[in-house]
């Protein structure tokens, strides 16, 4: 049985959530001996350009909305499938996060 330690797990769980991709892509994290993480989002790369496409035709706010209930969905199924309640109140946390930043817009 493979044991891991409680700094290691919670580094696990943090990266799984929204906030820690984003800071992984952003920052370029390391993730075991000398591979990168390559920035998915990189100017000019397809996801980018396909990004960019989505605010254009629903509009910044609606793509928020969305990443809200994604990140909503995901904590339910991983609250319901695999009983992991700490993982999903931190999709959950970050689902109410990313609302608060497309009604945020809305106001303006």
């Amino acid at each position: 049985m493979l044991k891991f330690s409680q700094k290691r797990i919670k580094d696990a769980k943090r990266r799984m959530t929204f906030q820690g991709i984003i800071n992984d892509i952003t920052l370029g994290r390391r993730l075991s001996g000398r591979r990168k993480l390559m920035a998915y989002f990189g100017d000019g790369s397809e996801a980018m350009l396909q990004l960019e496409a989505m605010v254009d035709k629903a509009g910044l706010r609606n793509v928020l909305w969305a990443l809200a209930h994604i990140s909503r969905a995901k904590a339910h199924h991983i609250e319901g499938n695999w009983q992991d309640k700490d993982t999903a109140k931190t999709w959950m946390r970050d689902a109410l996060k990313i609302s608060r930043c497309a009604q945020r817009l809305g106001e303006s």
